[in-house]
This record gives structure tokens, C-alpha cells and sequence, in this order.
């Protein structure tokens, strides 16, 4: 019981956190004042929305064919927005059922043994439940990350380039026909975006020649 009363707190965020987010961003107005990125986008290009709200649509006025809700749409009634950290292999590791290091612990009471079992148990559960299910989504839109092989410019705005999202951008360059020639446009805002800018290109073996950086 007392294992189970500790683990309660990640339970609740499991059953009620995909609700209570979509119940969040439901309430974000979008504002016509400013757009500042009316020099940048264009009707004709191709967009890849990571941040559920139709911005693009209200203030820039990007027709809806052309933009791929990723992780899914606010206004979308019917489907659960798709959100998460990112895997972690060492604390999946840790809490693999599968691999469960339980038989090796020195655990001579019954009782502390069982409240450990029920303690790995629920927060497999909860890390699970709360990982972005990345692979998930490019096993299901094969065909649109397909779609992009013949892109020469990516132009990523406003993204905080973390690795949960690294998937996304490697199977875009894995699809180009000539990915070694893409050129990466990639906004700024403070030294922070400096460094995930760095450890992206890195990642993604993009040539330091192939990128450009703009400050937003």
C-alpha cells in the first residue's frame, strides 16, 4: 500500500495529463497584431507543425493542405494531441520489465522486496505512458516523410531542436534524394538555442556549410 500511495502522483499524471493538456491549449488565443515571419513563409512551401495550434493558418494564412500537424491539432475533436519527453536509455534501463535486475538485489525482507517490485512495476508504467511516441507517428506517415525527398531548403522556426524530436529530422534527410546538399535555415533567440543549434548539426551530420542561422 505504501508503495502504491508513493507511485499515486505518476498514475494521476498518466490518466489525466493528455486531457488536461488538450483542455490547455484550447484555451490559446492567437493574435493578428504581429507577424513577424511574414518575410520567411511562403504559400507555396511545406510545413511540419509542432505546436498543435493553427497559427500558420490564422495569422499567415497557409492553406491547411500544406501543413502537417505532427503531433496532432488543437481543433481536432476526435484525436489525442501526442505529447511526451524523450526516451532516456539509462532510465529505461533502470525500469525495463524485461530486464528486471529484482532477482539480483540483496533483498532479505519479503516486504521490502515487494515494495520494490510494485514501485518498478508502476513507474515502467508511468514512463511508458509518458515517453513521446516518436516512432510511432514516422511508422504511420511513411508516405509524407517520403514526400519531402525532394526538399533543397528546411527552414526551422521556433523549435527548441530537443532530441525527443530527433527522429523527425533524421528521417527527412534519410528520404532526400540529395540530403548532403540541403541547405538548413535555423532561427535563434538566445545562447541556449546556440548550443542544441550546434549539437543538432552535429547530430544530423550536417555540414557546417549547408547551415545558416537567423536570430528571431
Amino acid at each position: 500500500m505504501a508503495a502504491e500511495a508513493a507511485i499515486g502522483p505518476a498514475q494521476t499524471i498518466m490518466r489525466e495529463l493528455p486531457g488536461e493538456f488538450k483542455n490547455w491549449v484550447s484555451t490559446l488565443e492567437i493574435s493578428n497584431s504581429a507577424k513577424p515571419l511574414a518575410d520567411i513563409l511562403s504559400n507555396e512551401s511545406n510545413f511540419i507543425n509542432f505546436n498543435y495550434t493553427e497559427f500558420l493558418e490564422t495569422i499567415y494564412r497557409i492553406p491547411k493542405k500544406n501543413i502537417w500537424y505532427i503531433h496532432g491539432d488543437r481543433r481536432d475533436k476526435n484525436n489525442e494531441l501526442i505529447l511526451g519527453h524523450a526516451p532516456e536509455a539509462q532510465f529505461k534501463e533502470e525500469i525495463d520489465l524485461h530486464k528486471s535486475k529484482s532477482k539480483d538485489l540483496k533483498i532479505k525482507n519479503q516486504t521490502a522486496y515487494d515494495l520494490s517490485e510494485t514501485a518498478r512495476y508502476g513507474l515502467a508504467g508511468y514512463y511508458d505512458a509518458t515517453t513521446k511516441k516518436s516512432i510511432d507517428v514516422i511508422n504511420d506517415n511513411k508516405d509524407k516523410f517520403k514526400n519531402f525527398r525532394h526538399i533543397e531548403d528546411v527552414v526551422v522556426i521556433g523549435h527548441s531542436l530537443s532530441q525527443v524530436d530527433y527522429p523527425y529530422f533524421k528521417e527527412i534527410i534519410k528520404y532526400n534524394q540529395n540530403s548532403a546538399a540541403m541547405n538548413w535555415h535555423i532561427s535563434w533567440y538566445s545562447s541556449g538555442d546556440l548550443k542544441r543549434i550546434k549539437q543538432f548539426v552535429s547530430e544530423m551530420n550536417i555540414s557546417n556549410s549547408k547551415v545558416k542561422i537567423f536570430r528571431t
